[in-house]
């Protein structure tokens, strides 16, 4: 419990779920619709081509920072055959 609350794991969900149980909880996970309210293509497409140059570029640098982040930790847990 310690390392997952000094952020050194992050616990799989058969780990969560016992967690849970040990508190007397039970853990349920349920998909919900993503809110509405999100910016058309067209509004992001106006909103990029009002940036300047050098604010597009670093919008697209964070983006691939971020992206690569998550396309490693897929590969790190593929490796370790975790998910």
């Amino acid at each position: 419990m310690s390392r997952v609350e000094r952020g050194v794991t992050e616990p799989s969900l058969s780990t969560l779920e016992r967690l849970f149980h040990a508190m007397g909880l039970r853990l349920q996970i349920t998909p919900e619709p993503i809110p509405l309210g999100n910016v058309s293509a067209e509004e992001l497409r106006r909103d990029f081509l009002e940036s300047t140059p050098q604010e597009r570029i670093s919008q697209v640098m964070t983006l691939s920072a971020f992206v690569t982040g998550v396309a490693a930790q897929a590969q790190e847990r593929r490796a370790r055959g975790t998910s």
